[in-house]
């Protein structure tokens, strides 16, 4: 027993010593219990809900998720950047305005086009919903923009309780709302509840950073000039990454509601491994990279790449080989197409867990114009693809997985050769101020 002990005490005092691990353990554990929490609650969900129902919140999502994105202009990462708290503070409510100015926008916008795009899609349900995406955008990306400001103050724990908030209550409202209607109507109304449920869960627990001590602080327009490659070259490239993600279920929606309503499952449920490492991971590496000084940065690069293909590839081996037996299984006969579609899409998020962390290097090194121009390769490919192709929807998803796949191991290699052009070149006059 006490070698037992011994041994635990040893794997502790590692843990502490290694920040990196400390953190990603600690985002980890918050990820795991959230989507596994959710697993389980989205299985009587799926069996009272419709495949054609779930598509029309995924196509209600889209819509947010192509705007919530880039609602912050990019401005909620960047404040990971100034190295004082007074710009930083600056910074966040930079990002703020921008996403309650986009959210305005898009309200209004919503409200003029909601019929035009309801009959586009042929759902009554989102000319009814449409006028609502600017709500969802604001709960979606002032979240975002707080968990970024938890992030800079080293609340993982605080970052990991938000999102199982978020993903536990999202589903709660939709079963309890199943109990009054069965229709896509429940669904959108208790992603909505969830996300209001989490902005609250984030203010609360940021409400110690959000007040402004007194003191000099820049304006707004210096911040934003100062970091004015954000919106012009990061903002683009996750624009054009949005774009390709929402636009894939764009082009699906407009074959038929039950397609998008079973992809949409397939992607969720396959996302749910992806998804225990990138969301943790992502935010752990992005603070490590912009911490890591001029010459040092390729070796924390290839050891995130190593650590995320060892973690990643047993973990989506294993699920694509069950996933055409689990899901049909687990949520119910209708949903049998979404458990081959599941195994489709293994190959191309087993890359995404590799390179999740790798997007931050543009930001760090300032390079983002290479990431714009491989996002708008990513997203040209897939969206042309399922615009052209002859084929029905599983054998489409195995070539739109393969494409991707072999697209994001050519991003691995760009950013490796960009690291290492950053750590041999010579440091910036901010970075020697």
């Amino acid at each position: 027993m006490s070698d037992q002990t011994s041994l635990w005490r040893r794997i502790l005092t590692w843990a502490q010593a290694h920040a990196t691990v400390k953190n990603v353990a600690t985002l980890l554990t918050g990820t795991v219990v959230s989507q596994v929490a959710t697993l389980i609650l989205s299985i009587p969900l799926a069996r009272l809900y419709s495949p054609a129902e779930y598509g029309g919140l995924a196509l209600y999502q889209a819509v947010v998720a192509l705007i919530a994105t880039i609602a912050a202009l990019r401005y909620d990462i960047t404040v990971m950047l100034p190295k004082s708290w007074s710009e930083a503070r600056v910074v966040k409510s930079l990002a703020t305005l921008c996403i309650i100015i986009v959210s305005v926008v898009s309200t209004i916008l919503a409200c003029v086009l909601a019929g035009r795009v309801g009959s586009a899609f042929h759902s009554s349900t989102l000319t009814w919903w449409l006028p609502t995406v600017g709500l969802s955008i604001f709960l979606t990306a002032e979240t975002t923009n707080l968990q970024y400001w938890l992030n800079r103050s080293d609340r993982y724990k605080a970052i990991a309780i938000n999102r199982m908030v978020a993903s536990v209550m999202t589903v709660l409202c939709q079963l309890a709302l199943a109990m009054i209607t069965r229709t896509a109507s429940g669904l959108i109304l208790g992603s909505i509840l969830g996300l209001a449920i989490a902005y609250a869960a984030a203010i609360w627990q940021a409400r110690d950073l959000l007040s402004k001590p007194a003191g000099e602080y820049p304006t707004m327009r210096q911040m934003a000039r100062r970091y004015r490659k954000m919106p012009l070259m990061n903002g683009p490239n996750t624009l054009v990454d949005s774009l390709r993600v929402n636009g894939i279920s764009f082009l699906i929606a407009r074959v038929a509601m039950e397609a998008l309503g079973q992809f949409n499952l397939a992607w969720r449920i396959t996302q749910a491994p992806v998804g225990l490492l990138t969301s943790a991971i992502g935010q752990v590496y992005l603070r490590e990279f912009s911490q890591t000084a001029r010459g040092q940065l390729y070796p924390v690069t290839k050891r995130a790449l190593t650590r995320l293909a060892l973690v990643g590839f047993p973990v989506m081996a294993v699920f694509a080989v069950i996933a055409p037996w689990i899901v049909p299984f687990v949520f119910g006969s209708a949903w049998a197409e979404a458990g081959y579609i599941s195994q489709a899409l293994t190959p191309w998020l087993l890359v995404v867990v590799v390179t999740s962390p790798l997007s931050y290097i543009y930001v760090v090194t300032e390079t983002q114009g290479r990431l714009l121009i491989l996002a708008v390769v990513l997203c040209g490919s897939s969206l042309v693809w399922l615009w052209l192709t002859p084929l029905s929807l599983l054998p489409s998803i195995w070539v739109l997985s393969g494409i991707m796949t072999v697209l994001l191991l050519v991003m691995i290699i760009m950013a490796v050769l960009t690291v290492k052009k950053y750590d041999r070149s010579a440091p910036s006059a901010d970075e020697v101020a």
